[in-house]
């Protein structure tokens, strides 16, 4: 008796351990098939996101050119679709739409990002990023969903998967306003970029502030506007205002890399011959009234002009002071009507200061080593420089003081097609109009950003 009862009690175990046995297998052939699915659909999300990584990268550095009419080489969006194909395994070609009207859901969208904020908006108007969306959800016959060996045992075949990348550049249309400054201290200024009062600061054509001023690198108060299309500082940003350009917010990009100065390797120009209409003396050239016309050449004791019809014949004007005040000679204007075409003033001693109802046309050379430039500070003339405008100053051309502070006030005047100084104040309660003149570049460098 006892003997039958042991039998039943092992088969009875062998049933239960075989059930068991089964229900392991079955599991663990589901768990190995979702391992497999789960895998194969790993290495598809990684394919797809080098490649929107690698196609972001690609077309971000031609972004700035996207609108250019004048630009006649390869479409960003055919560089970033060309990037993604060849960052993808041969089976798996992500077939990149290049979304020629630029819609938000595209698979190529330019636009601009905010680092602020991590917003991207698509637009062509001055961007600085391109976002790439590589997927396999079925949306055409060329981006088939990604099959499943074994999902059917869990009631699908299928799965939708996608992965995007955005990459920015910076300072693609240049700056036109720089501060070189990169120790405000050794300035006692508390920023590199300064601006308060109610000023209208208006840069054309995507031109950038920059500013290379470690710690507080520009400071925006008062009840200011500026439209600009970026602003980019090495340090931090202190604004209470909302920068804006053509309707869109501006990028503002903090803890950038110092920017170049543009003209650190170009020489000045040697002393030249005292002009012939210098005082023989080498006092200064004091200008009340009447007509004259000035010829190029070095004016030891500077130029001071309040009133009078002045024509400077095109070349370089060598500015001097005199005696030991720091006050005489420089460049001085406030008032009379001056017309300078494709003239440099060359400021060697004194400081420039330029107000009132001073009626100032000045263009920089067009040719030759100083092409573009209209006024060039000495580097080892650190005289404060100061630009007051009454509504009558059209000054283009680069204003460059590489190792003393700008003052700007304005009232509709433009005040240089790009201002470089070792600080920079603006301040006043009128319209400042800098029509920047760069051109959108292809960038050495994007980066990821998403």
């Amino acid at each position: 008796m006892k003997t039958s009862k042991q039998s039943n009690r092992r088969q009875k175990r062998r049933g239960i351990a075989t059930l068991w046995m089964a229900f392991m297998f079955m599991f663990i052939l589901g768990l190995m098939a979702i391992m497999l699915d789960f895998g194969r659909g790993y290495m598809v999300v990684h394919q797809l996101h080098n490649a929107a990584d690698a196609a972001a990268l690609a077309g971000a550095r031609f972004v700035p050119i996207a609108s250019d009419p004048n630009y006649g080489g390869v479409s960003p969006r055919i560089i970033a679709q060309n990037y993604a194909n060849r960052h993808t395994a041969a089976k798996l070609m992500v077939d990149l739409a290049l979304n020629s009207t630029n819609a938000d859901s595209g698979d190529i969208v330019i636009g601009r990002y905010y680092s602020d904020t991590g917003a991207f908006i698509a637009t062509e108007n001055t961007p600085n990023a391109m976002k790439v969306v590589a997927r396999r959800d079925g949306s055409s016959g060329t981006k088939p969903v990604l099959g499943l060996m074994f999902g059917s045992l869990f009631g699908t075949d299928s799965a939708s998967v996608e992965r995007f990348a955005i990459a920015k550049v910076y300072n693609a249309s240049g700056a036109a306003v720089i501060a070189l400054n990169e120790d405000f201290t050794a300035r006692k200024q508390d920023s590199g970029i300064y601006l308060h009062g109610n000023p209208a600061i208006n840069i054309a054509n995507g031109g950038s502030i920059y500013s290379n001023t470690l710690g507080l690198s520009a400071e925006f108060a008062g009840n200011s506007s500026v439209d600009v299309a970026e602003i980019n500082v090495v340090g931090e940003i202190n604004e209470s205002i909302n920068p804006s350009y053509e309707g869109l917010p501006t990028v503002i990009n903090t803890q950038v890399p110092p920017i170049e100065d543009p003209y650190k390797n170009l020489l000045e120009p040697a002393l030249a011959a005292v002009s012939p209409t210098a005082p023989a003396d080498g006092s200064a050239l004091k200008i009340t009234g009447d007509t004259h016309t000035l010829q190029p050449g070095y004016y030891p004791g500077g130029i001071e002009i309040t009133g009078g019809n002045i024509t400077l014949a095109s070349g370089i004007y060598q500015i001097g002071e005199t005696g030991d005040s720091k006050n005489e000679g420089g460049l001085s204007m406030n008032g009379g009507i001056i017309n300078a075409d494709q003239v440099m003033f060359h400021v060697v001693g004194g400081k420039v200061d330029i107000r009132g109802n001073t009626q100032l046309t000045l263009t920089p050379p067009t040719a030759g080593t100083y092409d573009g430039i209209s006024l060039f500070q000495s580097r080892d003339n650190y005289l404060d420089a100061e630009i007051n405008g009454g509504g009558y100053l059209n000054m283009t051309g680069a204003l460059y003081f590489p190792e003393n502070k700008l003052w700007v006030t304005g009232d509709g005047d433009t005040i240089g097609t790009q201002l470089i100084a070792d600080t920079i104040e603006i301040a006043g309660t009128g319209a400042i109009n800098i029509p920047w003149n760069g051109t959108p570049e292809i960038v050495n460098q994007s980066y990821l950003v998403k």
